[in-house]
């Protein structure tokens, strides 16, 4: 069953949801708070949108409620080498520049922040792409010691994914080529009985 939310309590939902983590919804995504949060709002046993805005907006909850709601809202779209202009400029331009400065003396590393990472498939391609910038040049090796990426997500349970990174074979195809894939990933053995 689906709690309806009225104008008022979608407002309520939203303000809160923007308050918490930033992410601002429209009059026109209404549907977005009534489809993800219904199921988490009646098994907080809320009949209403209002009885679970008072729930979450409530300080002497535990975060874990707060944390599930903005699991839920959070559209958590990724795939490797999203949106490949970033990738070609951090290929062509950032890394060989910082790692100039490396060479150079001007700089210890290479510090890559992938905010918003998902399930991680954005800064393991970061990885990737700095990875080959140091093969390319002989010195692969000083790569995982001069490049740190931090990876960080609004919702726990994608950012728990991202750690393990294990990911599944439809979500390895989204972005990579076999070469890639056989390179830098290995299937892991099947579980059986």
């Amino acid at each position: 069953m689906t709690i309806f939310a009225s104008d008022r309590e979608f407002l309520l939902i939203r303000d809160f949801i923007t308050e918490q983590c930033g992410i601002y919804l429209d009059n026109k995504k209404k549907y977005l708070i009534e489809t993800r949060l219904s199921g988490l709002a009646e098994r907080e046993g809320c009949r209403t949108f209002t009885d679970f805005y008072y729930k979450i907006n409530n300080p002497a909850n535990n975060t874990k409620l707060r944390a599930m709601t903005l699991d839920a809202i959070t559209t958590n779209e990724t795939l490797w080498f999203r949106d490949k202009y970033p990738f070609r400029v951090l290929k062509e331009q950032i890394v060989p520049e910082l790692y100039h400065e490396i060479k150079t003396g001007r700089r210890r590393e290479i510090n890559i922040w992938s905010a918003a990472c998902a399930t991680g498939q954005e800064p393991y391609s970061a990885a990737i792409t700095a990875y080959e910038f140091y093969q390319s040049h002989g010195c692969e090796a000083d790569c995982q010691h001069q490049v740190r990426i931090l990876a960080t997500d609004i919702s726990s349970k994608v950012l728990a994914q991202a750690q393990a990174g294990s990911y599944d074979y439809i979500a390895i195809c989204r972005g990579l080529g076999p070469a890639q894939i056989s390179r830098y990933f290995r299937k892991e053995k099947e579980k059986g009985c």
